[in-house]
């Protein structure tokens, strides 16, 4: 899906963003981050530098598709997530082909950024993301108000 697409979607007529509009996106961001999780997990335990850049590349990109509406709802942050830990799985693969070793460290590294992925993954899957982004979202409407 392109990111002109799922933006184009989220919009309401007036031009605003409709926080309901989030659950469409926050799922099939989950499903892709859960692709991106399992694949990490397989290469963390057979580590392949390449691969390793590869789910770092492929959060960048995840991230990079959802800009436009997770800034549109003012949620920010899940775009930064998606896209730190991409730059740092990146980061991470690109010295371990320079170094040429994968040492306790990396696979320390791999796997609990694996672990926090696996949990925001969950949390958007059970729903508990959306609800707490709603609460979130109230609270910075009264505030405003």
């Amino acid at each position: 899906m392109s990111k002109g697409l799922i933006y184009g979607q989220m919009m309401g007529t007036t031009g605003k963003f409709r926080l309901q509009n989030m659950e469409p996106l926050l799922s099939n961001i989950q499903e892709r981050l859960c692709g991106i999780v399992t694949r990490l997990h397989e290469h963390t335990k057979t580590p392949d530098p390449e691969n390793l850049r590869g789910a770092g590349e492929d959060l960048i990109n995840l991230a990079n598709q959802v800009y436009g509406p997770l800034v549109e709802a003012r949620h920010k942050v899940l775009f930064n997530t998606l896209r730190d830990a991409g730059l740092g799985l990146w980061a991470r693969a690109k010295d371990i082909s320079e170094r040429e070793m994968f040492s306790d460290d990396d696979r320390v590294y791999f796997t609990e950024v694996h672990d926090v992925l696996k949990h925001l993954c969950d949390k958007i899957e059970t729903g508990e993301y959306y609800k707490e982004l709603v609460k979130w979202h109230e609270v910075r409407q009264r505030a405003v108000v």
